[in-house]
């Protein structure tokens, strides 16, 4: 009886062995189709893997453009988009592109906020139990929302408008 290691690529292993269809089948429990297809294949292409598919080749999203953008967010993952995709002569939908579906990235900007320490978490808590209460006693008709504080955020860069 013959034996063979893979199922996935049946015949290849017993191939070298010049081993017939039929036992390599009866081995790996399938068809002996599939067997003749996978000996047919190799035959053909001289290797195992897939034939070569037909439509426009890619040309930026390519094995060096994905490891070049992959090494530059491994060294500062901060990198703008925009800024990688013109030092690597490259339109930004297309990088973007290769880092969302090749890299399984999401590039995403940081964003300013206010640091809420605990202090101004009890502060806030406490402020919010307020208007329960008021609402509560039927004073709710004289309720008036503000806010506490006006907070300006200085953007990294100038707005176009």
């Amino acid at each position: 009886m013959v034996e063979c290691q893979t199922r996935e690529e049946p015949s290849l292993s017993c191939i070298k062995k010049e081993e017939g269809r039929g036992d390599i089948a009866k081995s790996l429990n399938i068809g002996k189709a599939t067997v003749s297809e996978v000996v047919r294949r190799y035959v053909e292409l001289g290797h195992d893997g897939d034939r070569p598919r037909s439509g426009r080749p890619a040309t930026v999203n390519t094995r060096a453009n994905r490891q070049w953008t992959k090494k530059r967010f491994m060294r500062n993952p901060r990198t703008p988009v925009r800024k990688m995709a013109r030092e690597a002569g490259l339109k930004e939908t297309s990088l973007c592109r290769i880092v969302r579906k090749n890299l399984k990235m999401k590039p995403y900007k940081l964003k300013k906020v206010q640091k809420l320490t605990d202090e101004n978490k009890k502060v806030r808590f406490k402020r919010s139990k307020t208007p329960i209460h008021r609402a509560a006693n039927g004073n709710w008709e004289r309720l008036f929302f503000t806010d506490e504080k006006v907070f300006a955020l200085e953007q990294a860069h100038k707005p176009s408008k």
